[in-house]
């Protein structure tokens, strides 16, 4: 008797553990154990860290996307290091007149000075009587 050749598409089946007929060679068949992960070589891990420095991960639609990050000076974003490392002369020459605060009076007004010397005087008053 002779053999008919098997058809390319058709798989042996086989009994599995629980009993179905399961289709597919043995070596398709998922294993009961995971494939271990593998370890990162070292230029991987540089790689990696690269990235991590170069972009971030956000959400967008409800996808996970990555974008470069903003640039950065000691940590800190450029615009907060300009307004905390900056003198007024350098921000007026630049045109960042929102970042320019107001100097302090270097004399009070005439109603600081009553009002403080008023609570001096009452405080005295208390004292001696």
């Amino acid at each position: 008797m002779m053999m008919r050749p098997r058809h390319p598409l058709c798989l042996p089946t086989r009994k599995s553990s629980f009993g179905a007929f399961v289709t597919g060679h043995v070596d398709q068949q998922k294993s009961p154990m995971p494939k271990q992960k593998r370890k990162l070589t070292a230029a991987e891990r540089r790689a990696k860290k690269e990235r991590r420095k170069k972009y971030e991960r956000v959400f967008i639609n409800g996808k996970q996307v990555y974008i470069k990050r903003p640039p950065t000076i000691d940590g800190l974003s450029v615009e907060e290091y300009i307004a905390r490392n900056a003198d007024p002369i350098w921000l007026h020459q630049n045109g960042m007149w929102e970042y320019i605060e107001p100097e302090p009076n270097l004399f009070p007004d005439e109603n600081d000075v009553n009002a403080a010397f008023d609570a001096a005087w009452q405080q005295d008053k208390t004292e001696e009587g």
